[in-house]
Parts: C-alpha cells; sequence; structure tokens
C-alpha cells in the first residue's frame, strides 16, 4: 500500500476515534485520589461537617473507633476509640457536637445500644445515653433537634422493634415506641409534614411513623424488591427511594403510598443519597459476594416518573458505605481491609 495513502487512512481512523470520544456521555464520577487507611478492617456510616472541613467515619466491630479526616486533603485527623460498634452518626453545627449510635448490634451480644455526644472542638465524651439493643440506624429533626434511633427486636426475641427518641440539646431520651416488626431498617423524615418513613424488613412493609404521635399511621407494601436497606427521600416531588439487598432501588410516590417501579442496581448496596439539587441518585453496591462488581450506581432523575442510568462506576471489593458532600462535588467511598490491601477511601469528584 502506498505509504501516503496508509497514513492517511491512520489520519481518518484516529480523527473519527477522537470525534466519538468527544460524543460519548462523560461518566458521572471521576477518581482523583486513593487516601491509605491502615488498621482499619471494615467501616459503616459517615457523617460530614462541611462548614468544619471534617469528615467522620465509623470503623468496624473490632476496632470501634471513630475516624476523623480533612474533607479537602483526606488527612487523618484522629482517632476516638472505644465506640464498642458506632454505626451512625449525626453532627450538629449550631453546637458543635457529635452524636454517634450503635453499640448493642452483634447477634451473638443483647447488651444495650449507645448514643455517644462528643464536644465537637477536642472530642470529649460528653454524655453516653443507653437504648435498646440494636442500635444502628438514626434520622434527625433539624425542626426540634430529635434524634430517632432503632433498636432491633431481634436481639432480645422481642417481635417488635423500638424507637427511641432523644433530646440532642439536652441529650436525654425524652420518648418511646414500637414498630410491629423484629427487624426495622433506615429513617427518612419529611420536613413539611410529621411523617417518618421506615423498612419493616421481615414484613416487607415501609411504616409511615406520624412523629407528633409516635404511632404508625400506615404500611406499604414493598413487592418490586427484596431485602429492604438503605433509603433517601426526594421531599420536593414526593418520592422516597429505598434500597433492596439483592439489586433494586424501588421508587414510591409518598402522596399515595403507591410503589411506582424498580431501578436495577448492583447488589448489596448499603448506602444510598439523592442529591436534590442536581436531582441525581446514589447508590454504593457492594454486589453480589463471590461474583458481582462492586460500583457506585448513579441515576438523573428526568422527572418524577423516569430515572436515566448514568453509569454504574467501579469501586473495589466489598466497597459498600460512602458518603456524597454536594458543596465540594465529591463522593468518598470506603474500601474495606482485604487480603493484601490495606483499607483505603476513595475520592470521586461529582461531573
Amino acid at each position: 500500500m502506498n505509504r501516503a495513502i496508509s497514513f492517511s487512512i491512520y489520519v481518518a481512523v484516529f480523527a473519527a476515534l477522537a470525534v466519538n470520544a468527544e460524543n460519548m456521555p462523560k461518566p458521572p464520577l471521576k477518581l482523583i485520589q486513593i487516601i491509605p487507611l491502615p488498621g482499619i478492617k471494615h467501616f459503616y456510616h459517615f457523617e460530614a461537617d462541611v462548614k468544619g472541613n471534617r469528615l467522620f467515619s465509623l470503623s468496624g466491630i473490632q476496632e470501634a473507633t471513630l475516624e476523623v479526616f480533612d474533607l479537602r486533603t483526606g488527612n487523618r485527623i484522629r482517632s476516638i476509640h472505644g465506640l464498642e460498634e458506632g454505626q451512625c452518626a449525626v453532627y450538629r453545627e449550631d453546637v458543635n457536637r457529635l452524636y454517634v449510635v450503635g453499640g448493642g448490634g452483634n447477634l451473638l451480644s443483647n447488651q444495650s445500644g449507645r448514643v455517644w455526644i462528643y464536644d465537637g472542638e477536642h472530642y470529649a465524651l460528653i454524655k453516653r445515653v443507653d437504648v435498646p439493643a440494636g442500635a444502628a440506624w438514626c434520622g434527625y429533626d433539624v425542626a426540634t433537634k430529635y434524634l430517632y434511633v432503632n433498636g432491633n427486636g431481634r436481639l432480645v426475641q422481642q417481635p417488635n422493634s423500638t424507637v427511641t427518641v432523644i433530646d440532642t440539646t439536652v441529650g436525654e431520651e425524652v420518648a418511646r415506641f414500637t414498630v410491629d416488626d423484629d427487624v426495622i431498617t433506615d429513617f427518612q423524615l419529611e420536613t413539611s409534614n410529621p411523617n417518618i418513613y421506615t423498612g419493616e424488613r421481615n414484613k416487607k412493609l415501609i411504616a409511615v411513623i406520624d412523629r407528633n404521635t409516635q404511632t404508625v399511621i400506615a404500611r406499604w407494601p414493598v413487592t418490586l424488591g427484596e431485602g429492604l436497606g438503605h433509603m433517601a427521600l426526594d421531599r420536593k416531588n414526593h418520592r422516597l427511594f429505598v434500597s433492596c439487598r439483592y439489586g433494586q432501588i424501588v421508587v414510591f410516590d409518598t402522596q399515595t403510598g403507591r410503589e411506582l417501579q424498580a431501578l436495577a442496581i448492583s447488589q448489596y448496596p448499603d448506602d444510598l443519597q439523592y442529591d436534590a439539587d442536581s436531582k441525581r441518585l446514589y447508590a454504593i453496591c457492594a454486589g453480589a459476594i463471590g461474583v458481582g462488581q462492586s460500583t457506585v450506581d448513579v441515576f438523573q432523575q428526568v422527572d418524577p416518573d423516569h430515572y436515566k442510568l448514568l453509569g454504574q462506576v467501579p469501586t473495589e471489593p466489598g466497597a459498600r458505605n460512602g458518603i456524597l458532600v454536594p458543596t465540594l462535588h465529591r463522593l468518598f467511598v470506603a474500601v474495606p481491609q482485604r487480603e493484601g490491601t490495606d483499607s483505603h477511601l476513595l475520592v470521586f469528584k461529582v461531573q
């Protein structure tokens, strides 16, 4: 072949590839940093203090620590020990206090759960409030400053679970009521009405709780997914998103209680977040055990009834916990320790 013709063909091919690359949709997330975290085997959930530039991470059963990181650099600032399996946290910026929920979550133990209250400046323990066993989920009411904490009846051989209400201003329990399932899951709170949503895992229902009367006022069947987990809420458009263990996000209309559709995702999702500004939904999924790929599944809300998959961004085996910080356009994903690899934090830029 004539060399000039051959070169022209290569130029044409590369030009075509360049055009195709430009026309390809940009992935929703771009990995920009990996932060080593030696000494931590497992992770639970995260909380962020954006104004104070801090990221709080709760480690697993063996470490039982609260890890504090610099949000912008990723540097570890502090490790707080003695949490007895802390699992979720709420930070109150107005009083600079951190509330950590956990303890009593081990199926081999029937010890009480805990809420630890820490001073946000020096990380000194201010107070500890005992709650029923199985404390792992919490929801915060910004209006009343009340914290809602679950207790799972299964751990103490009871048919019902509890919801403990704690006044975070004084650090005291103010109420406790029951939900008719021995395992309840995440809490999502409305701001325009008194509704709280929680999952009744074994009965495959979403319970709607009136937090003024502290009673369950409705139950919605979940038929499009199996294994209820984390939830997220689009308050403006009245949509509740429920992640399910075997690979679905079930979308509910909160005005009617109707199950609308199921979005297909990777299996074993954990943290789920909806960003109202960008109208994006993020599910951090560990993937099927042994065969599935760990991903962050990102959906764009076209309108309240339609969702477009923007991508399933690969992470690393076992990664299922993390947090979206919308103001920084960052998503943090924790990768647990595995054979030959220390745990680390993946930092993604939202694109």
